[in-house]
């Protein structure tokens, strides 16, 4: 199969990748070029939520479930507030991305997904680029790998830092947290096994808290040195 783009994966990066060059196609007045999408999951799912400070326009303002312009940063002693009208703290769930992203795809039979396929290398030919999955080998011009960086080598010297999230989401009968302005980060928790914080970002009900933990690591054969382990987490106690 030949195409003029390929994507490794079809996560965040991927789907937005893909809708920018479907849409900057259509506002150009061009014919959208050959994409291929890659992915090894099966199907799409509510698997994460990404939270950021908006800095520039996206074509996924729809998905945005809430958006704060102000926010609480704690430790044992301090509890300051700080907050910004012009880049507000916005978030937007998995699924409801997911489904937009792949929804504007879906109007340009040139963007294929291949779900349920994995990419095995990546090489560059004198044309361009092979791309070998589980199926096939695709030709493309470029390749974007929205992957995760592998792991160093071990016996090195280079250290990564590890970030962990694990939490629950869990629904309240009465208010309990002020939905206006989230805690980000609150250190006021134990430190023992490295820098850790509480996060509670509630928009109406359910109130979303996480416990995100950091970790040095060093490389090592066993262990892969980058994680992400993210879960929605939500806790509202009365």
């Amino acid at each position: 199969m030949r195409a003029d783009y390929v994507i490794a994966g079809a996560g965040c990066a991927g789907l937005s990748l893909a809708v920018q060059i479907a849409l900057q196609s259509r506002r150009r007045g061009v014919p959208c070029p050959r994409v291929v999408l890659i992915e090894p999951r099966a199907r799409h799912a509510r698997d994460r939520t990404w939270c950021y400070w908006r800095f520039v326009d996206h074509p996924f303002t729809a998905a945005v479930r809430h958006r704060w312009t102000r926010w609480r940063v704690a430790d044992a002693d301090r509890s300051p507030v700080r907050g910004s009208e012009r880049h507000p703290y916005e978030h937007v769930p998995s699924d409801v991305f997911y489904d937009m992203a792949l929804g504007t795809l879906a109007a340009f039979p040139e963007i294929e997904l291949r779900r349920g396929c994995a990419v095995r290398a990546i090489r560059e030919t004198a044309s361009g680029c092979e791309v070998v999955t589980d199926a096939e080998v695709v030709q493309a011009r470029l390749v974007f790998d929205s992957r995760p960086a592998p792991a160093p080598a071990p016996g090195g010297d280079e250290v990564d830092l590890l970030q962990h999230f694990v939490g629950w989401e869990v629904e309240a009968p009465a208010p309990v947290f002020d939905p206006e302005v989230p805690t980000l980060m609150d250190f006021a928790v134990d430190q023992s096994r490295g820098s850790t914080s509480c996060t509670c970002c509630r928009s109406r009900r359910p109130a979303r808290w996480s416990r995100r933990r950091t970790s040095r690591r060093r490389a090592c054969p066993t262990r892969p040195t980058r994680t992400t382990c993210a879960a929605t987490c939500a806790r509202a106690t009365g």
